[in-house]
């Protein structure tokens, strides 16, 4: 299989002006110099100190797509072991119309399969490198690299609800100990509290 970025669909712009929808993906980022790296030059490898990675993540470590959320705990566990290294999440922008073959294709939490070169052309996009012309028309040309990932959709929602209901437990579990403030009820006039 080509390799491919799985964007997941997040807001869904309709004004007429600007018909686009923001899509997250997930990246690895290093923001402090890290040691212990290599990179190969016409076959020949070449130590360096890392500083300002950013990869784009493409697949779990054991397959082409997430098919179990138990593939992403591994991922930033994995990932996050290294102490220089942090999963984090990115966007770009797609027109709508690419998005639209199917009703499901462009609801909130939709995972698209983007190919690479549909992917770089939204980052230049992104990044403002590339205008809205230029962008609508190379995109086009690459409309069948745009696939709904059902199996992918359905992982994210698992994993998704599975954070929610873990940061929950870790809640009552503080409760319990005494370690979470007591509820307060909301002020009268659904205001703020004064200092």
């Amino acid at each position: 299989m080509a390799m491919s970025v799985p964007v997941v669909v997040d807001s869904v712009k309709r004004d007429p002006a600007f018909p686009m929808t923001r899509c997250n993906y997930l990246t690895i980022q290093c923001d402090e110099p890290a040691d212990g790296w290599t990179i190969a030059f016409e076959g020949e490898p070449l130590p360096f100190l890392m500083l300002g990675l950013t990869g784009i993540i493409t697949s779990p470590f054991d397959g082409d797509t997430f098919e179990d959320p138990s593939q992403l705990d591994d991922l930033f566990a994995r990932v996050e072991r290294n102490e220089t290294l942090y999963v984090d999440v990115d966007d770009i922008w797609l027109p709508n119309d690419l998005l639209a073959t199917e009703p499901h294709t462009s609801l909130p939490g939709s995972v698209i399969r983007l190919g690479i070169e549909p992917f770089r052309l939204a980052y230049r996009y992104r990044d403002g490198r590339l205008g809205d012309d230029a962008f609508r028309t190379g995109i086009a040309r690459y409309r069948e690299e745009a696939r709904f990932s059902a199996v992918e959709t359905e992982t994210l929602k698992a994993w998704h609800w599975g954070q929610i209901e873990h940061a929950r437990s870790l809640y009552y579990a503080r409760k319990k100990l005494g370690g979470v403030l007591p509820e307060r009820e909301a002020p009268q006039g659904g205001g703020h509290e004064p200092a």
